[in-house]
């Protein structure tokens, strides 16, 4: 059975916000760890500075088209294994967390039916 393990911290941000980091930190069966999908986007328009914008988690054909790491010639997407995000309540935090750890079950379940593998068991460590 392959095994994905997410991570996940929550801090207070100075303003009293609260910022949520999420990792994958361990993956078995060729699971890729890098399954969050970023963009990179101009800090203002027309400017020649660009910044990374986490945009969502990756499906199966993210996959096999967008580049780990950094964005290639043909796309401004690509994955990467964390992202960071800031929120003004934690019930919000709380729900986004709820949608993104489903995303993460569908794509490592599309995964293991399109490699043919057992399901993908999911393990959770929070810091």
């Amino acid at each position: 059975m392959a095994t994905i393990t997410v991570s996940k911290r929550i801090t207070l941000t100075d303003d009293t916000r609260h910022r949520l980091r999420v990792w994958i930190s361990e993956t078995t069966n060729n699971i890729p760890a890098t399954l969050f999908v970023y963009q990179v986007i101009p800090m203002v328009p027309l400017d020649t500075e660009f910044s990374d914008i986490f945009v969502h988690v990756a499906s199966y054909a993210d996959i096999t088209n967008y580049p780990e790491g950094e964005a290639g010639p043909d796309s401004a997407f690509f994955r990467k294994y964390f992202f960071d995000l800031v929120f003004d309540n934690l019930a919000l935090l709380e729900e986004h967390w709820e949608r993104i750890m489903g995303s993460i079950y569908h794509t490592t379940t599309d995964l293991a039916r399109l490699n043919e593998m057992d399901p993908v068991e999911i393990q959770i460590r929070s810091f």
